[in-house]
């Protein structure tokens, strides 16, 4: 259920591509350019927390992504929020507060649906004096931000597919493995297949963790490691990073940098893992 102001959107003045409430919890677009008050939601504590910085509404977007989930983001939560226990008085933007809500004609090209932006402070896309200079495609830059470019730039360029998929939610090996086959199919399993375990290795890189889970687990009664789908494998295989004694309440995990080798970790530790689709 939508619940604009009366006269909004109007994109009053120009492009207006953000939106923001007052105290009566009213939106109204404006342009994505301009510091205003933001709240923030958290899932872990179910909590939302308004935030008297001023920023535009990329940078408040990072913040509440780096600091909690996410900027407040529908109807629901706004209805649970109550707003005006405190007072915005950021420049001439008083009591209104941006949230999660903007207009973005970005798409991705398999025509997924993935509302995922992340893009560079640097490079306010949704700032509506950025609409008219033809920078139609985008890159990514150093810290993994999206930055606009020009689509006859020649780059290099990261093709994806989709076998493998990393879960950043932080879980014991037992809670990925229900996780991977309630959502997908298994815990990631690749076996001695080098181009698989590629794949499952660009993965691990761009993990929150240090290490993420693999369908591989150390089996006390049969005192062996054991792929998910039934393959064994040698404690000695060259894989491993360090290879040695194996004991009980340890699983198989990838590391994030270097050579990507595996390491056993307690079972109970929590960590990113792997799903396979």
């Amino acid at each position: 259920m939508e619940d604009w102001k009366s006269g909004e959107p109007n994109d009053h003045g120009g492009l207006e591509n953000c939106v923001f409430v007052d105290s009566s919890k009213k939106w109204s677009d404006a342009g994505c350019q301009y510091d205003r008050c933001f709240i923030c939601y958290n899932t872990t504590s179910g909590s939302f927390i308004t935030y008297n910085d001023c920023k535009n509404w990329t940078a408040a977007q990072h913040f509440c992504r780096d600091q909690h989930t996410d900027l407040i983001s529908g109807p629901d939560q706004l209805n649970q929020m109550e707003i005006g226990t405190e007072s915005c008085t950021c420049n001439e933007t008083k009591d209104n507060w941006w949230i999660g809500l903007s207009r973005d004609t970005w798409g991705w090209s398999d025509g997924s649906n993935s509302s995922f932006r992340n893009w560079s402070i640097s490079d306010p896309v949704l700032n509506k004096s950025f609409t008219d200079d033809n920078k139609d495609c985008v890159k990514v830059g150093p810290q993994g931000t999206f930055i606009r470019d020009y689509c006859n730039q020649t780059r290099p360029f990261i093709c994806y597919d989709n076998l493998f998929i990393l879960v950043k939610e932080k879980k014991t090996w037992e809670e990925a493995l229900y996780y991977c086959r309630r959502n997908h199919r298994d815990l990631a399993w690749f076996i001695d297949h080098t181009h698989l375990k590629n794949m499952a290795q660009q993965r691990a890189k761009v993990a929150d963790s240090d290490a993420v889970w693999v369908g591989l687990h150390y089996t006390c009664f049969l005192e062996a490691w054991i792929w998910v789908n039934g393959h064994y494998v040698s404690d000695t295989n060259e894989n491993w990073k360090v290879p040695g004694e194996s004991q009980c309440g340890v699983a198989g995990a990838m590391e994030r940098d270097g050579d990507n080798k595996w390491v056993k970790r307690n079972s109970k530790e929590t960590l990113n893992f792997i799903c396979v689709r």
